[in-house]
C-alpha cells in the first residue's frame, strides 16, 4: 500500500513508464515509513527487495527525475505562503564502503572517504516549517586516478581534469 503522502509528493513524475512511476511512489512510500532502515529492511521481503533494487538500476531513474516531483510540490507549498526563506546548505554523504567501491563517488578528504557533495536550497517559513527543497545538486569529484597528485591535477587543463560532475536541478520556475 502506497502512503497518501506518496501519492501527494509525487504526483508530477514521470520516468516514461506508468509502472515505473507507480514503483518510485511505493519506493518512497516503504522508505518513508522506515526512513532508517536498509532497502530490505524497508522494502519488506525479497521481492519487493529486487524490485527495489531494479527500479534504482533503471537508466530513466536518475538524481533529476526523482527530485523534480519534490520541487514541483515545493513551490506549490511556498506558493500558499506570503513569506518564505530560502536556506543554502551543503552536505557530505559519505558512501565509503570498506570492501567495495560505490560507482560515481569521488574522493571526500584524500583517499580515506568517498562520496558526494549534495547542495541544496531549502525552502522554509518564518516559524521554520521546512517546505521542500527549491534546487538540489550532486557534485563529485572524479576519481582518483594512478600517479595523480592533488598538485598535478590542479595544474591540469580545465577541460582535461573535468573538475566536478554536477547534476543539477532546474530551479527556473523561481
Amino acid at each position: 500500500m502506497v502512503a497518501s503522502w506518496a501519492e501527494e509528493e509525487f504526483a508530477t513524475i514521470n520516468l516514461k513508464d506508468k509502472r515505473r512511476d507507480k514503483r518510485a511512489k511505493k519506493v518512497l512510500s516503504d522508505l518513508g515509513e522506515r526512513p532508517t532502515a536498509s532497502i530490505s529492511a524497508a522494502s519488506g521481503g525479497h521481492k519487493e527487495t529486487m524490485a527495489a533494487y531494479r527500479f534504482f538500476d533503471n537508466e530513466n531513474v536518475t538524481f533529476e527525475t526523482i527530485i523534480q516531483p519534490h520541487i514541483d510540490q515545493t513551490l506549490k507549498r511556498i506558493q500558499a505562503n506570503p513569506v518564505v526563506l530560502y536556506i543554502q546548505d551543503t552536505s557530505e554523504l559519505d558512501l565509503t564502503r570498506p570492501s567495495s567501491v560505490v560507482a560515481g563517488v569521488g574522493s571526500l578528504n584524500g583517499k580515506s572517504r568517498r562520496g558526494v557533495a549534495l547542495h541544496l536550497m531549502q525552502a522554509f517559513t518564518p516559524r521554520g516549517i521546512p517546505l521542500g527543497a527549491v534546487s538540489a545538486t550532486v557534485k563529485s569529484r572524479p576519481p582518483d586516478k594512478p600517479g595523480m597528485t592533488k598538485k598535478r591535477w590542479r595544474n591540469e587543463p580545465y577541460k582535461k581534469r573535468k573538475h566536478m560532475r554536477e547534476q543539477p536541478s532546474d530551479i527556473s520556475a523561481l
